[in-house]
Parts: structure tokens; C-alpha cells; sequence
């Protein structure tokens, strides 16, 4: 009898383990990753004549008016500046060039690279899910215990 129950805490434990991760995965989509990028100190520099830019631009759509863009044909100090040598290039907040056209999962593979290299424990993570499968996982160990 004690084994079924051991079963099926640890059954019940993995489905929620594996329902929480669902319902907390993110799907990028371009006006998040936009609002990412820009709330972060992202900036893309490059051009209205220049082809890459113009799909750069197109990737994100109606949510490019989020991004930070500097035209260099408008703002050809700032690029100068910024040590702007090709575009489109995309700049880190810590000053790291991404030069070239990205789709939008490259750059969402780029800002998980960055996340992790800058994370910041006191962020407000989205992690409240956790915080009710760690109750119920600990309400299961209790009636476990007090079976025995």
C-alpha cells in the first residue's frame, strides 16, 4: 500500500513539475522581445537605404517603434561615436557589437546568453507558479509521513 502512495506523490510531482514549466515557458514574440531589448539598453544602428536593415526592421514589425534605432545616415556622429564599422549592428548595454541581420529567435538566443551572463536575483523573476507546486509537493510529504 505504501508503495502506491510513494507512486503517486512522486507521479503527481513530476506532472506538476512538468505542467508548471508549460504554463510559465515563454513564447517570444517580436513586440516582447522589442520591449526586452529596448527596456534593457539595447540599440540597433543602421539605415533606411541599407537592405539588411530593412529586413531587421521588418522582423519586428509594428513593434519596431519599441526598439532603439539610430540612423546612421540621420546620426552619422553617434555612430561614429559608438564605433559603428557595420550595419545593421545591434549594441549590448555593456558596449558588445552584434553586427548583421538577426531573426527573431537568433536574437532571443542572444538575450538568453545575455540574461544569464547579467542576471539580477533581486528582478522580479516570473516564478509564482514555483511557489504553489513547492506547497502542495510539501502538503504531499506531510500525508506521506502521516501515513506511515
Amino acid at each position: 500500500m505504501e508503495k502506491i502512495y510513494i507512486i503517486l506523490i512522486i507521479s503527481f510531482t513530476v506532472l506538476l513539475v512538468l505542467l508548471t514549466g508549460m504554463v510559465y515557458a515563454e513564447e517570444t514574440t517580436a513586440e516582447v522581445l522589442a520591449c526586452e531589448l529596448n527596456n534593457n539598453g539595447w540599440v540597433l544602428y543602421g539605415t533606411d537605404q541599407c537592405p539588411w536593415c530593412i529586413k531587421q526592421k521588418e522582423e519586428f514589425g509594428d513593434s519596431f517603434t519599441n526598439l532603439t534605432y539610430i540612423n546612421c545616415n540621420e546620426n552619422m556622429q553617434v555612430c561614429i561615436d559608438a564605433g559603428i564599422e557595420s550595419i545593421p549592428s545591434w549594441v549590448s548595454p555593456n558596449g558588445t557589437f552584434y553586427p548583421g541581420y538577426y531573426n527573431l529567435t537568433e536574437l532571443n538566443e542572444i538575450m538568453k546568453d545575455y540574461r544569464a551572463e547579467h542576471f539580477d536575483p533581486s528582478a522580479n523573476n516570473n516564478t509564482a507558479g514555483f511557489g504553489f507546486m513547492y506547497s502542495l509537493i510539501a502538503i504531499l510529504i506531510v500525508l506521506l509521513i502521516r501515513r506511515r
